[in-house]
């Protein structure tokens, strides 16, 4: 057998899973895993009242790995147009912070917002894309 590569004829696979019930194909390797819901922390300290006011539910945000003097895991998260949300809480900085670096995909999505004592609060719904 060798390792050529050899071209496939329109039907070829149709007639591979025809002839073969129990043989799965390979299909596109894409997925999207659902990782955590998360509330972002210093919201009303970080945000300004643009961006807070700018951002709706079921709007994408972006998280970012951004190490600082105090803070080597510190995860940011930003809106579309680059205004500053809040922060990833201690708990999980260190985990998405680690996933950002190693070059994976991290889709955010806003769930809710909204104000609890007087602060504004967003909670995020954070997705990989694995290939």
């Amino acid at each position: 057998m060798s390792n050529d590569i050899v071209p496939i004829s329109a039907g070829t696979i149709e007639s591979i899973t025809a002839r073969n019930k129990g043989v799965d194909i390979l299909k596109p390797l894409k997925k999207d895993i659902y990782l955590k819901d998360l509330y972002l922390y210093n919201v009303g300290k970080r945000a300004s009242e643009v961006a807070i006011a700018s951002v709706k539910e079921g709007d994408e945000v972006i998280l970012r790995h951004e190490k600082t003097l105090y803070d080597e895991f510190m995860t940011i998260c930003y809106t579309k147009s680059g205004l500053s949300l809040g922060e990833v809480g201690e708990f999980d900085e260190e985990i998405f912070s680690r996933i950002l670096d190693a070059g994976k995909e991290l889709y955010c999505q806003v769930v809710r917002k909204g104000l609890a004592h007087d602060e504004p609060f967003v909670r995020i719904s954070v997705t990989m894309k694995d290939y």
